[in-house]
């Protein structure tokens, strides 16, 4: 696992929890996916969750599935079709409150039940704090393996680095600007720091609801 400073400060029981789950410790309830229901929830609950209960945050999806226990939300995962890929659904989420034994493969075959033109479902698994087997588990593979990335620390905080790209630098009055420094160089010239993730995996799966029924 990676964890960054600003994580541990700013969302310590998510990072311990996935600390205590990593070495089999945690002590949160288990619930058996069979038990549970899924339901189509609003975007803004499944922010909600993703942000209580997710080290990424919450984040805008076209599709988004819960996972009831009764009438307790436990789980969620978060769908947007894939810009120029008919067919193609990109799995932005997946998020639990509890430990819950197949309960990835419930809510991912509920989507495909729910939306049959859907032939293939990508996803990233970031290496900084997953080996990806719980995807690999359920049928996807590894279709690129992505380098370390790095992010920008601007005030004790990580932003990615599409947020500082020249013209930013440019048009922001309190940062420094000099027209032929590149995007780098105008970073080093703001006291910008550079820090590296640990990669990630582009991983995918072909699907037809046929295929999954084994799943729950």
């Amino acid at each position: 696992m990676q964890i960054w400073d600003d994580d541990w400060q700013q969302h310590p029981e998510i990072v311990k929890q996935m600390i205590l789950m990593k070495l089999g410790l945690s002590s949160l309830p288990k619930t058996g996916a069979r038990k549970c229901h899924v339901g189509i929830i609003k975007s803004s609950m499944a922010k909600e969750f993703c942000i209580s209960y997710h080290i990424q945050g919450g984040v805008g999806a076209k599709h988004n599935l819960g996972l009831f226990a009764d009438e307790e939300l436990v789980a969620v995962m978060l769908f947007s079709p894939r810009q120029g890929k008919q067919g193609t659904v990109v799995l932005h989420r997946f998020c639990t409150s509890r430990i819950i034994p197949g309960g990835f493969s419930k809510l991912l075959h509920a989507f495909l039940e729910l939306n049959p033109d859907v032939s293939i479902v990508e996803t990233f698994s970031d290496n900084e704090i997953s080996d990806g087997k719980l995807y690999t588990m359920t049928g996807f593979v590894v279709e690129k393996e992505l380098p370390p990335d790095y992010c920008y620390i601007y005030g004790n905080i990580r932003y990615h680095k599409f947020n500082f790209r020249k013209k930013r630098f440019m048009k922001d009055q309190e940062l420094l600007w000099q027209d032929d420094l590149t995007e780098s160089e105008l970073a080093e010239l703001n006291g910008l720091g550079k820090v590296w993730d640990s990669g990630k995996s582009n991983m995918f799966i072909h699907v037809s609801i046929e295929t999954c029924h084994n799943w729950v």
